[in-house]
């Protein structure tokens, strides 16, 4: 992500279900610890994305205060928005779609 690069670890794994990880370096170190975990499950209206972050905040974060949760949606919702891109040209000729907000 915008040229940050990261060592992370796989801690779980369910496929097409869930995936967590540990962050153990990053270009920019935000946390102290970081723990990430996405979890996918089948809705009426395609697939419901929850993304849970847990993080032992280092200064800079501490001082993004209010801010910190705003610019994470708004990285999700970016992230999710390239992800409905990029499926987006291999179920053009299924009609599939994981409803996904615009």
């Amino acid at each position: 992500m915008g040229g940050q690069r990261y060592e992370e670890t796989i801690v779980a794994w369910e496929h097409e279900r869930r995936w967590a990880y540990s962050i153990d370096r990053a270009t920019i170190p935000i946390a102290t610890a970081q723990l990430e975990v996405t979890e996918l499950e089948d809705c009426e209206a395609g697939t419901r994305v929850r993304w849970t972050i847990a993080h032992d905040r280092r200064l800079l974060l501490r001082l993004a205060g209010s801010a910190f949760p705003r610019i994470m949606r708004r990285m999700l919702a970016e992230a999710m928005a390239n992800l409905e891109r990029h499926l987006a040209i291999g179920r053009a000729a299924t009609g599939a779609s994981l409803g996904l907000p615009s």
